[in-house]
């Protein structure tokens, strides 16, 4: 069974991650089919944009604690449902929700979009 905290994401190209568990490739995958990629705009969805906010810090919540809103939820649950899809695993890849810290990722996410 995969363990979260051994997994991680690789951002490789605006539309495509490869994700790696105990440092061996699984796979590379296209963003255009998930909800990470906005379709109409070609661009990061809203899910897609927090997967990479996890890149430089491993959670994400609302500033100064605050309750998450619906909005909140449903971009987590998107980020979700994308995650469990690449690697197969129905376990959840966040901690439970803490209002003090939001949500906290159990994988790592690497930005090499940049080079």
């Amino acid at each position: 069974m995969v363990e979260w905290e051994n997994v991680v994401v690789k951002l490789c190209s605006k539309n495509r991650v490869e994700i790696f568990i105990n440092e061996r490739q699984l796979g590379t995958f296209e963003l255009h089919q998930t909800e990470l990629l906005d379709d109409r705009t070609k661009k990061l969805s809203k899910a897609g944009a927090v997967l990479l906010q996890l890149a430089s810090k491993p959670r994400y919540s609302r500033r100064g604690g605050m309750k998450p809103t619906i909005a909140d939820k449903n971009v987590i649950s998107k980020l979700r449902i994308a995650l469990k899809a690449f690697v197969g695993c129905s376990s959840d890849p966040f901690h439970p929700l803490s209002y003090a810290n939001g949500w906290v990722a159990k994988f790592r996410v690497e930005d090499h979009l940049k080079g």
